[in-house]
């Protein structure tokens, strides 16, 4: 009997589970609040909504002063940020900003994708449903 309710309990818990939606536009030059809003800030939300049984999908979108924190060469973070996407957590830059800065694709970490324009790539990610968070 004690199975029984055990099962049940467990499986209405699946059936009301939320999938929460976030996709940051990510704007920033300032370490600390890339460090506070990206590394530590998306982690404390996916861990408080999977306390709750829920889970947390996040998107961000690179351009203006971050480009900084996905280049190899210059990024103190690819462990931080590889961490992140094992968590599910999808990178996509400006391609539009990065050929103004004359950035070559190349010169950022293999795990983020190239988005048309930030533009393009936060309507696309509000269409399914992301809320939006600037840091800036």
């Amino acid at each position: 009997m004690i199975k029984l309710i055990l099962t049940s309990l467990l499986f209405i818990t699946s059936v009301y589970a939320t999938d929460y939606k976030v996709v940051y536009n990510l704007t920033t030059p300032k370490e600390t609040n890339f460090e506070k809003a990206i590394l530590k800030g998306i982690v404390d939300l996916q861990n408080h909504y999977e306390s709750q049984g829920d889970t947390l999908s996040v998107a961000v979108v690179i351009s203006g002063g971050s480009y900084q924190f996905f280049e190899k060469k210059v990024s103190h973070s690819k462990e931080a940020l590889e961490a992140l996407v094992k968590r599910g957590v999808k990178f996509e830059v400006c391609r539009v900003g990065m050929s103004k800065r004359k950035i070559p694709k190349d010169a950022m970490f293999p795990f983020v994708k190239l988005a048309f324009n930030k533009t393009a790539a936060l309507i696309e990610w509000q269409e399914r449903d992301y809320s939006l968070i600037n840091v800036e």
